[in-house]
Parts: C-alpha cells; structure tokens; sequence
C-alpha cells in the first residue's frame, strides 16, 4: 500500500509540475473532478466545478472550436496543447494552455490539464480576432511566429502556410446569416486546431488564411476536413478547391522586428493575388521573393529612421481673407527617385509609422529649440500611429522637455481611419491642447467616417481633401456639401483649409465656399531649407 501511495504522490506531483489545474470528464464531458487553481483562473473553486459541462467553462465564441477539441479524439490518445480562452465569472477571460488525454474503453475519460498561457499575445491582437473564425488578423502573424519558434526552442525554420479557399464567398451568399456565421465558425475552428499551439491561424481576407501547421500534420488533412465542412452546408456544391503556398521563416530572424514587419506585409499583400496568376510552385517562389524584397526595403527604411537621414520641406498655408502666411506644414522627402506619398504609405503598412512620426518630431523639435523666431508649422502624425498608446507616451515626453513656443506648432492628424479608440485618441490630442499644440484634421472629405471624427475629436482647423474641394468648385451637389462643411467647422470653433489650391480663381472660389485658408502650388510650393522658414512679415496684402 505505501507504494502505491508513494507512485499515487508521484504522479499526482508530475501532474501539478505540468499544469495549474486538473478536470476530469465523463463520457458525455461533464465535470466528475477537478483540483487545482481555478479560483485564479476562472474566479471559482475547483469543488465548485464538480457536475458542470465541459463547454461552459468557455465564452460563447469559443465553445465550437472548444468541442472540436475533443470531437474524434478515441480512446488511449492524448490533446497536443492548444492556446483557448476560459471565461472568467466577471466576464472576463483567461487564456489558457490546454492538454490532456483520454483513458477507459467504452466510458473513457478525458483527463485534462489547464496551465496559464505563459506568453499571452497583446490585447491588440486579441481585439483584432475576426468574430465569426475567431482567427487572428495578420498584423498578429509576426508575435504568433515569434512564440511557435520560442515553444519549440530551436533554429529552424518555421513554415507559413498561406491558403485561398475558391468559391467562399459565393458560398456564404447562398447561406443564411446563421448557417454561415456557423461556416465561417467550423472553418476557423478547422485552421485553428490544425495550427501549431491551437492559436497560430490568421484570417487574411475573405478567402485567404494563413497558419503555422501543427508538427506532423499533412495539409492534405486540413483540405480533406475543410472540403467535408463546406460541402455539408451547401450539399449540391461542389467542395470548395483550396490551394496553398508555403514559405519557410527563419526562426533566429523572427528576433528581428524588421523581419516580423515584413512578414505580416507580404502576407496581406500577397492575398491580395488571390494566387490567380500562379502555380503552386510559382506561389511559393513568389510570396519568398516578396518577403526577402521586402526585408530589404524594410531594413532601408529603419536606417534612414533610426540615423534621421531624411530631409524636411516646408509648404506654407495662407490666409485666404489677407493673404498672408499663416503656418507652414512639414513634409519630409527621402531618398532621391523616393515618392514621399509611397515612402510614409509603407510605413503606415509595415507598422513603422509610429518610428518615422517620431524622428519627424524630434527632428522639428530641435530646429524649433534654435529657432525661437520661426514662423508656426504644422507636423503630420498618422492615424497608424495615434492608435498606439506607447507612440502617445513618448510624444508626450519629448514635448514635455522641448523648449518651444508651443503655440506655433500644430499637429495634422492623417488618415485618421487607422484610429480605432476615438475616446482614447481625442483624450491625448486634447492634452496637446492644454499644452498651447493646435490640432488639425488631415483629408477631410476623402471617406465615410468624416463626419464621425469631426463629431469625436475636438481640433482647431480641419484641412479639407484637394479633389473634393475642386469639385466643389464646379459641382453643384459637391458645392453644397463642401459650404455645410464650413458651416459647421465655423459653429464648432474650427477654421478650414483647402488643399490643391493651384490658381488664383480657384484661390478665389474657395474663399467663396466659406474655406478659411489654402494650401497650393499658387501660394508656393515646399520649400528646401536647413531651417524653419522666419516669421513671414506683418501686414501682407490678400492674393
């Protein structure tokens, strides 16, 4: 008896040694055992647990992908580890490591083992999940690469597997909205357990996904069960064809941040092919040419960020109603043959423009600092880069000890559709205000979500798009749209800057339409200086 007491510890002390909490299910997975730390986890004591079903212990999104766990699994084999969420009594969730096996014949057990997930991804990646697959958005594949390479420990390469599924969206167009939200739910379910760590799947577009593949499993197996899903729910269909392309990753390389930018660069990029163009072999070659181009032209950009090896112009802005400079805004150029618009655009793609926003910063700091009569100017921040509390912070500290006049420079908020928390956006931009920074709202006009901003963020000018505004000019419906415009810019305290201003009848037009300021070739082009340009001279005449 004492030594089957003795093997009894043994086991039970390995047991904790691998895991922080330990259910056992019955055949029709309800709860008959469970010790261990599930008051931390889950917010309830492990007693508490006894006679609950399996799948109640997961959020509603997660109980699909939580049953195929254990769906197929026979007798004597045991759950590889899997990343799944537990939900917690506060309406929280814990996400969790989850193992286990399966003992006992007819009636056989599950024995489970929960451990807390030790490198959890960010709470950006876990926001970004696509609601319906519960896969993760490909901005997410460089930190899902990085922790599959860590967990495995070892140097070689790690293969990303990119797959389109032709035909989906005709598909889903015959379902209804229930049956295909639950499609979409088996599909993501599908790439996620066929994923290394149950959590290495990302859904790239409508039909493209993306995964590091489970250790040992044939992608013949994911097309097999993806093929069996779609064809169940439109039965008289043929099962969807689904093709693939792989790229092996160097794992030493996914230290390299550039490299994880890269990656999750080309992946978006090369769904955008839709792999019509390609062969398989061709697809592999291709989206490997792209990634190493890519780290090529990634790794250029971080040296000419980190080393400020970028030059400033500035373009003035005018008063309208004088005539007179107002403010300049700072545009930065590059290397020779560069298109500045392409050069700031790809760094916005590759997460970088954060980085470039803040060199711009410091730089226009320091010449503000040894410029104490410079005319006010304008500095672009991106919208990339406004969604990121870090970037915030460290705004917020080089301004807090710059010694500048801070009412003479204002900040230009572009594209701002990358913001995705307004209320924590609109909470920095009106401390910069407190400060003495004016703020501006870049490219007003250009899309949907306009109105919605101008509603959310409180600023002091908004700088209206240039083909908007000149089809104001000779639109009718465009001219009423851009005059309520101003209108409610001027009720809410904000002036009005009209971009692309090129004549002086146009000059003359967009004053018309109520534009308060103007911005264009017929006021002067960017101007090349070591420099900020002095404080124009009082008394200008209007144009």
């Amino acid at each position: 008896m004492a030594e089957i007491r003795a093997d009894r510890d043994r086991f039970v002390a390995f047991a904790f040694a691998a895991a922080d909490l330990l259910i056992e299910l019955d055949a029709k997975r309800r709860i008959v055992f469970a010790t261990g730390a599930a008051q931390s986890l889950i917010g309830v004591s492990a007693a508490n647990l006894a006679g609950r079903h399996f799948i109640d212990l997961f959020p509603a999104a997660e109980r699909g992908f939580a049953t195929r766990v254990l769906d197929g699994l026979s007798d004597a084999e045991r759950i590889e580890p899997v990343s799944i969420p537990l939900a917690r009594v506060d309406g929280g969730a814990a996400r969790v490591w989850l193992g286990g096996c399966r003992f006992g014949g007819n009636a056989s057990h599950y024995f489970l083992a929960v451990s807390h997930l030790t490198i959890p991804l960010s709470p950006e990646a876990e926001d970004a999940r696509n609601p319906q697959t519960r896969l993760l958005d490909a901005e997410a594949l460089p930190d899902v690469l990085k922790r599959v390479s860590e967990a495995a420990g070892s140097e070689a390469p790690v293969a990303l597997t990119m797959l389109h599924l032709d035909g989906l969206q005709a598909l889903q167009q015959r379902l209804t909205d229930q049956r295909r939200a639950e499609l979409m739910g088996e599909i993501g379910a599908v790439l996620r357990l066929s994923s290394a760590g149950g959590d290495a799947a990302a859904q790239i577009s409508e039909t493209d996904f993306a995964l590091v593949q489970r250790p040992g499993l044939d992608a013949n197996a994911i097309q097999a069960e993806l093929a069996s899903i779609t064809a169940a729910a439109a039965p008289n269909r043929r099962p969807l064809a689904m093709r693939t392309a792989q790229v092996a990753i160097n794992a030493a390389d996914l230290d390299d941040e550039s490299a994880a930018q890269a990656l999750a660069y080309c992946v978006k990029k090369f769904s955008q092919t839709d792999g019509k163009d390609f062969s398989l072999a061709s697809l592999e070659q291709a989206l490997a040419g792209m990634v190493d181009q890519t780290l090529d032209r990634v790794a250029k950009l971080r040296t000419t960020v980190t080393s400020g090896d970028f030059s400033l112009v500035f373009q003035p802005i005018v008063n309208l109603e004088t005539g007179g400079v107002h403010h300049f805004e700072v545009l930065s150029r590059f290397a020779p043959g560069e298109s500045p618009y392409e050069y700031i655009l790809f760094s916005e793609e590759v997460g970088m423009a954060a980085e470039l926003d803040l060199a711009v910063c410091e730089k226009v700091l320091k010449l503000m600092a040894g410029s104490p009569a410079a005319a006010a100017i304008a500095v672009n921040l991106s919208g990339k880069s406004m969604a990121s509390l870090p970037f915030m912070t460290r705004l917020a500290r080089l301004l807090t000890e710059a010694r500048i006049d801070r009412k003479k420079l204002m900040f230009e908020i572009t594209e701002s559709s990358a913001i995705d928390n307004l209320d924590q956006a609109n909470g920095f931009l009106q401390n910069l205000r407190k400060l003495g920074h004016r703020i501006c709202l870049d490219d007003f006009g250009a899309g949907f979500g306009a109105y919605t901003y101008l509603r959310r963020f409180e600023i002091d000018y908004v700088k209206l798009d240039g083909p908007f505004l000149k089809s104001a000019m000779s639109n009718m419906r465009d001219s009423a749209l851009l005059r309520s415009i101003t209108t409610v810019c001027a009720e809410l305290g904000a002036e009005t800057i009209g971009e692309m201003i090129e004549t002086r009848e146009e000059a003359y037009a967009a004053a018309g339409l109520g534009v308060t300021h103007g911005q264009g070739y017929f006021f002067g082009r960017p101007l090349t200086s070591p420099t900020l340009p002095p404080m124009p001279a009082s008394g200008a005449t209007a144009f």
